[in-house]
């Protein structure tokens, strides 16, 4: 250990600093993408939310007129029996 001066202290120390800011330069980088990659995961919530709803207006409107529909033939049923139509 009597090899070691304050100078080579003090050199390692410098190199350790040095580490550090790269370290903390890749860490930045990375929380940066981070960030952009959940920015990224928002933007493709928020539009699936936005299809979701739009499916569930479809689906809605599909049942309406499948509603209306099943409504007519039975109209259509009742017209039929009383002119006393049969289906040939």
């Amino acid at each position: 250990m009597g090899d070691v001066s304050l100078d080579m202290i003090w050199k390692r120390l410098e190199d350790l600093h040095a580490g550090q800011e790269v370290m903390r330069t890749e860490l930045a980088a990375v929380s940066e993408t981070v960030r952009a990659g959940t920015a990224t995961l928002v933007g493709i919530q928020r539009e699936a939310r936005s299809l979701n709803d739009r499916f569930t207006v479809l689906i809605g409107a599909v049942d309406d007129h499948t509603h209306r529909l099943d409504r007519i033939d039975v109209r259509l049923d009742r017209i039929e029996k009383q002119l006393d139509l049969t289906h040939a």
